[in-house]
């Protein structure tokens, strides 16, 4: 079962009379599985905030086998100043046929009330699949990143039960996000409206949703590759050789308009870089 089939269990409606977040979301999870099942996995009312959060017409993207290539091999090298528009609704992403990172293969994302992230992860659909959850509270710094395998903001206390696996989410979903807007971004995005069978659509709209949309993510291009590739062409100046050496694709951030005041995202793709290098160093071994 998917995360998006589990969600479509659990009524979009908000219940009435009831203005706190969690208590509405535990509410709804009873009606769509049950007091018991909600009592023995609390899980279950994360699940029914997600399905509030997405309202009457969930969107799910299901990301195709290049674009998980792209997303893994690209470094993020600044600290957003503010969220990507990925962050700004309630979704859930799927993998077409594969793993999003990891074993991870589904993840719901949505906002809470008070400004963090709700961030569900499924690791396997089959019986041996669990499901995992982590708060998020975002400090969106602009910051340059000295080291792109580190991916802030991240509140290591509120993160502490799912520290590596909510690490790795992060990062898929800033790069994705930021993958989404910038600019010469290889990623194209094609929505489609889920077909659903008539049964189905009719528990739908008693769940108060009018249609789910999916939106199917693929390449333009080739994917990009992140391998390092040394080669000798020539020696320069004071011995030193000149040597190629791969970058990998990557997001920056790039000033552009009337005295360079604006900002936006652009995507480098991987490029082979020449750089002047001081030659390996040699064993000479003297014989008597």
């Amino acid at each position: 079962m998917t995360l998006a089939e589990t969600v479509a269990r659990i009524p979009a409606k908000w219940p009435d009379g009831i203005k706190d977040f969690r208590v509405a979301a535990a509410t709804v999870a009873m009606q769509g599985w049950g007091p018991s099942m909600v009592r023995e996995e609390p899980i279950f009312v994360n699940l029914g905030a997600l399905a509030l959060a997405m309202g009457t017409q969930p969107l799910i993207h299901e990301l195709r086998q290049d674009a998980l290539n792209l997303i893994e091999s690209t470094d993020l090298r600044s600290v957003p100043r503010e969220p990507p528009a990925l962050l700004r609704s309630a979704l859930i992403i799927e993998a077409g046929g594969a793993c999003l990172f990891g074993s991870t293969t589904d993840l719901g994302i949505y906002q809470v009330p008070d400004g963090r992230y709700g961030i569900l992860g499924y690791t396997g659909r089959d019986i041996n699949g669990g499901v995992v959850f982590a708060l998020w509270k975002p400090r969106w710094t602009n910051d340059d990143l000295t080291d792109p395998d580190t991916i802030p903001p991240v509140s290591p206390d509120e993160l502490e039960p799912f520290n590596g696996w909510a690490q790795d989410a992060i990062r898929f979903v800033l790069i994705y996000g930021l993958l989404l807007e910038a600019e010469k971004t290889p990623i194209v995005a094609e929505n489609k409206p889920q077909p659903r069978k008539r049964s189905v659509k009719i528990k739908d709209q008693e769940h108060g949703r009018s249609g789910w949309v999916r939106r199917y993510i693929s390449l333009t291009t080739r994917p990009v590759t992140s391998h390092e590739s040394q080669q000798a062409i020539g020696k320069g100046t004071d011995g030193r050789v000149a040597r190629w050496r791969q970058v990998t694709g990557h997001l920056k951030r790039q000033v552009f308009g009337p005295g360079r005041s604006g900002r936006r995202w652009i995507y480098v793709e991987a490029f082979e870089s020449r750089r002047w290098m001081a030659p390996t160093p040699r064993m000479v071994i003297v014989k008597k």
